[in-house]
């Protein structure tokens, strides 16, 4: 179980897709997060994970709407 990822404190899981999850974040200076998790285990080999994550990164990175939450990094 997820529990700290750098300076954000994971807390519960508000979303499941077809690669992973997504958990709601909080950082030490209080600010709110989604932070998707990728499980490498949902696809055949991890350089298809690190593909499929680039890509996913390089698409949402450009998206800009009320609706979708901006994405600040990835590691």
């Amino acid at each position: 179980m997820l529990s700290t990822i750098d300076n954000l404190q994971v807390k519960e899981k508000i979303g499941t897709g077809a690669y992973g999850f997504v958990h709601r974040a909080e950082s030490t200076e209080g600010n709110h997060y989604a932070l998707k998790v990728i499980m490498q285990s949902d696809v055949s080999t991890e350089q298809e994970a690190l593909q499929m994550a680039e890509k996913e990164y390089s698409i949402h990175s450009v998206l800009e709407h009320e609706n979708i939450v901006k994405c600040l990094r990835k590691s």
